[in-house]
């Protein structure tokens, strides 16, 4: 009964964990949520901080929520940065965390933040085996949704990461010190076919914008030529006034009628220059539009060559396989081998003990 006891106390002990608190309070949140219903219970510490952390208690495991490479640059360039600012950014933010992580790898539990929304099941019962406690997983809260050209910041990012071989080093470590499933580095099938939509979508737009620049330049000229006539037909009725005899009322008239013209030509000024600046500001429009096409024709050209680069790595990843079954068998028949030579030298060494016995007696 004691010793019952002692294991049922054991059992009942409260885990102490030290959570680190990011800049994504939504994977922060999860995961508290995730743990606040472990069996048996759970207490963590929330900690500014990774280095705040390592600072704690040096046998208390640190919980770290992570997002990998994609979702990082993914939401960056959808905020407008730069692609190489925002992949020097990442590298240089992802180095800090290794390096710091590396001295503590066995207090270090990351968990990958984008699966913990996708895969919630998954991702409770890879972390409840890693901390020995049962977590029972919940429903994941809405991802915000991104602009309609997230597809394609996705697959520019995917690119970005592909093509840096120090950015794939960093991922390639990131990704060993995640518990539980991990993110893929690519957009998925459907992520790739709505780029291809979207930039087809783009495409038409730009057509658009510029078919009604024309009407528009044309509704201008048009405008432009009818004040022109109206200037002339007012510098007409002024040389007939000054060279006729008219009475005093019919010269009123054609003066209220002068005004009127000048004001109407003051209005089609007016809205032939609105127009006119609506004319350069479509011109603008269209010349972002023509280069955001010739992104999109690059992005689809170097989508086309991780495909390929995918598929030599799985076809070199079978050839290792391969390579490695042929010498494994070779091993294990040198082991047999070993086995059966050492049998035969116990028999002889038994036998001639038994000789050296019978001598004795």
């Amino acid at each position: 009964m004691p010793e019952q006891s002692a294991d049922l106390s054991a059992r009942e002990k409260t885990l102490s964990l030290l959570l680190v608190s990011s800049d994504d309070p939504a994977a922060v949140k999860a995961v508290q949520a995730l743990v606040a219903n472990a069996e048996p219970p759970v207490e963590f510490t929330l900690c500014q901080g990774i280095d705040t952390a390592l600072a704690q208690d040096v046998q208390t495991t640190i919980l770290l929520p992570v997002r990998l490479p994609l979702d990082h640059l993914t939401k960056a360039l959808r905020a407008g940065q730069a692609p190489e600012v925002a992949l020097d950014a990442w590298r240089d933010n992802c180095e800090a965390l290794l390096r710091r992580c590396r001295k503590a790898r066995r207090r270090m539990v990351m968990i990958d933040a984008g699966m913990l929304e996708a895969q919630p099941a998954a991702c409770a019962q890879a972390l409840g085996d890693r901390l020995g406690v049962r977590l029972a997983p919940v429903a994941a809260a809405d991802a915000p949704s991104g602009s309609d050209l997230s597809p394609i910041h996705s697959a520019i990012a995917a690119t970005l990461l592909a093509q840096d071989s120090s950015a794939l080093e960093l991922t390639d470590e990131l990704e060993a010190m995640i518990t539980g499933p991990i993110s893929p580095r690519t957009p998925g099938l459907e992520d790739i076919s709505a780029a291809v939509r979207n930039a087809a979508s783009l495409t038409k737009e730009r057509d658009l914008l510029q078919e009604n620049l024309q009407q528009m330049f044309s509704e201008t000229q048009r405008l432009v030529a009818e004040k022109g006539e109206h200037e002339k037909k007012l510098d007409s009725r002024a040389n007939e006034l000054s060279e006729s005899q008219i009475q005093e009322t019919q010269l009123a008239t054609i003066t209220e009628e002068r005004d009127l013209l000048r004001e109407s030509l003051q209005q089609m000024l007016t809205e032939t220059e609105r127009l006119m600046a609506e004319k350069s500001e479509l011109d603008s429009k269209t010349q972002l539009l023509n280069a955001e096409i010739a992104d999109r024709l690059l992005l689809k050209a170097q989508l086309d060559a991780i495909n390929r680069q995918f598929d030599e790595a799985r076809e070199s990843h079978r050839l290792r396989e391969s390579v490695l079954g042929a010498v494994i068998l070779r091993l294990s028949a040198q082991a047999r081998e070993h086995r059966a030579q050492h049998a035969q030298e116990r028999d002889r060494l038994t036998s001639e003990s038994q000789s050296a016995q019978d001598e004795t007696v």
